[in-house]
């Protein structure tokens, strides 16, 4: 336990000067920190070692579930109204998957979970980044309210490196 929180302490310690100016840190669990500055957020971790080939396996997982969370189901209730259940194209994240990275950009919840269909339900432009880094599955997440400039929380996720 006590190489575990060692190895994690090292983590962190060499993503800490990579935290952009200005940001303070609100929440610190064992797999991630969570940054804050006004209303933007940036949280790092990681969600374990592994294997490369593990890792890729992972990365696939995270990519089916997010994709299957914006699938077009049949209505319970077939009818009038609709034969089916879908989401509309403009809230579908977009998500690629290049060797050991995968980047998501899209819209998530006040929670910040992926899922939702309808402009009401949306707090967050959402920028992802999980990468295998040091066999180790890494991540970088940021969340930018709707009305605000996303373009450097955008560059700041894309850019980060192991």
């Amino acid at each position: 336990m006590k190489r575990l929180l060692i190895c994690m302490v090292l983590i962190f310690s060499a993503c800490a000067p990579l935290i952009p100016e200005g940001y303070k840190l609100v929440s610190n669990d064992i797999n991630s920190k969570l940054y804050e500055k006004q209303d933007f957020l940036i949280e790092i971790g990681n969600s374990g070692s592994m294997s490369a080939d593990a890792a890729l396996i992972s990365l696939q997982k995270k990519q089916a579930v997010i994709k299957g969370l914006y699938s077009s189901i049949p209505s319970p209730y077939p009818g009038i109204l609709s034969n089916e259940i879908s989401c509309g194209d403009e809230f579908k994240p977009e998500l690629q998957l290049q060797g050991l990275v995968l980047y998501i950009e899209g819209y998530t919840t006040p929670r910040r979970t992926f899922g939702a269909c309808a402009k009401d339900l949306i707090k967050y432009k959402t920028f992802i980044k999980y990468y295998y880094c040091k066999g180790q599955l890494r991540f970088v997440k940021g969340y930018a309210p709707l009305n605000s400039s996303t373009q450097e929380l955008q560059q700041q996720v894309k850019d980060w490196k192991c």
